[in-house]
């Protein structure tokens, strides 16, 4: 199957699975979008209904945000910025990659939104995909507040599959839903597609990932299964 790279939104589509039993699948974009702020707030499922989507190791994710290099062709700020802070722009190593990540991209997720607490742009991204009020969300937030995924305040209930176990999850969901086990037997045998050529610990050092740890901190609480 096609790896994933990062969270994907929920979609409006629904499906019928067998027997009839409705599901809402994440595909394409979240549930609605504001205009003005570009703020996505994400739908929750009828009672008869299954959200379900997609997430990936922070660390693996940022690995390849850095090899595929979109953000040498569009970076996130104005260019005459960039340089100022990093001159050898867009030839920076990973250290640099990830400061000007953090310096830069939040600002730019953000807007006019200043929250209390300082988070990281992988943070900001997934609250601003999946939160139901993202605005909301971010100004409510204080120091100290988790990212509770399962209290149903801020973020609708969502299943989460994992990228790197993404065959076998997806096979698993779709056979708890009803789906016929031999109509399901390709999705295991596909190979993985799009993987990051190096593996993270090539790129991240102890301290590296301590830095993207701190700024990150809500994500990898809300997912431990990826803390290092």
């Amino acid at each position: 199957m096609a790896r994933t790279d990062g969270p994907v939104g929920l979609g409006q589509t629904s499906d019928t699975g067998p027997e009839g039993s409705p599901f809402q699948a994440a595909r394409g974009g979240p549930g609605q979008t504001d205009p003005a702020s570009g703020l996505c707030a994400a739908t929750d499922a009828t009672p008869a209904q299954a959200l379900f989507s997609i997430i990936r190791d922070p660390f693996t994710r940022l690995v390849s945000a850095y090899e595929y290099r979109g953000w040498a062709k569009a970076p996130p700020a104005p260019l005459e910025r960039i340089l100022e802070r990093h001159p050898s722009f867009p030839d920076l190593d990973i250290e640099e990659f990830v400061e000007m990540n953090h310096h830069f991209t939040p600002e730019y997720l953000l807007g006019d939104i200043r929250p209390a607490v300082d988070l990281g742009p992988a943070t900001l991204g997934f609250i601003r995909f999946f939160a139901r009020e993202p605005r909301k969300f971010l100004e409510e937030l204080r120091p100290g507040m988790r990212m509770d995924l399962n209290d149903g305040r801020y973020f609708p209930k969502i299943r989460f599959l994992h990228t790197e176990h993404l065959n076998q999850e997806l096979h698993d969901t779709l056979l708890e839903l009803g789906y016929p086990e031999d109509r399901l037997a390709f999705i295991l045998a596909k190979p993985p597609m799009n993987t990051t050529r190096k593996k993270e610990d090539e790129y991240l050092t102890p301290a590296l990932k301590a830095r993207i740890l701190d700024k990150e901190r809500l994500l990898f609480e809300a997912f431990p299964e990826y803390m290092p």
